[in-house]
């Protein structure tokens, strides 16, 4: 399969066939493949690791499927041409593999599943205290030579304010929580 639309019609035509790796119940691989499989309407075989690599090692071996796992882990074998990846669960392109559509280019606009970091407090940290910090933050974010380090990684650095990532992590738990209940899924 070259491309999201394969795989879905992959997918569809073996339902309860095709196999995808997770890190286990409940984490993001896991809930990426349940958003997917709600809105493409498959169903496919889940098959829980207790790791990254290990769901990679056996998807070059022909063991699973399908992965939606993160750039960095696969970018190295996607380069030697030991997996595929069909599209980047993003709004954007990731800059490392600028090739590679993003979900929305490939028909599927809704399938958005990236990992992120936020700096936290506590709950009655003072406004002053939390605008000094994220402050703070955003300036080394913005630091050119921070921002390589980030991207050499493939992690696109983003320093919000805190209400921005307030309001970023409410819109996350609003739109996990949806695939975790329609889903019934528990962590284990």
């Amino acid at each position: 399969m070259n491309s999201l639309k394969e795989l879905i019609d992959y997918i569809k035509a073996d339902p309860g066939k095709v196999s995808f790796g997770t890190q286990g119940n409940g984490a993001t691989p896991h809930l990426t493949a349940m958003m997917f499989q709600g809105m493409t309407g498959t169903r496919m075989v889940h098959v829980p690791y207790r790791g990254e690599t290990l769901v990679l090692n056996d998807m070059v071996g022909g063991h699973v499927d399908v992965f939606f796992g993160n750039i960095a882990a696969a970018l190295a074998l996607f380069r030697e041409g030991r997996v595929k990846i069909v599209a980047v669960c993003d709004t954007h392109r990731a800059p490392a593999l600028p090739e590679i559509p993003t979900t929305a280019e490939a028909g599927l606009p809704g399938l958005v599943s990236t990992g992120w970091f936020a700096l936290a407090g506590p709950p009655r940290m003072s406004s002053a205290l939390q605008s000094e910090i994220a402050d703070a933050g955003t300036a080394v974010i913005g630091m050119p030579e921070v921002q390589e380090k980030f991207r050499a990684a493939s992690v696109e650095p983003i320093g919000n304010s805190p209400a921005e990532t307030a309001a970023f992590i409410a819109q996350e738990a609003q739109r996990w929580g949806e695939v975790i209940r329609k889903n019934n899924l528990v962590v284990d």
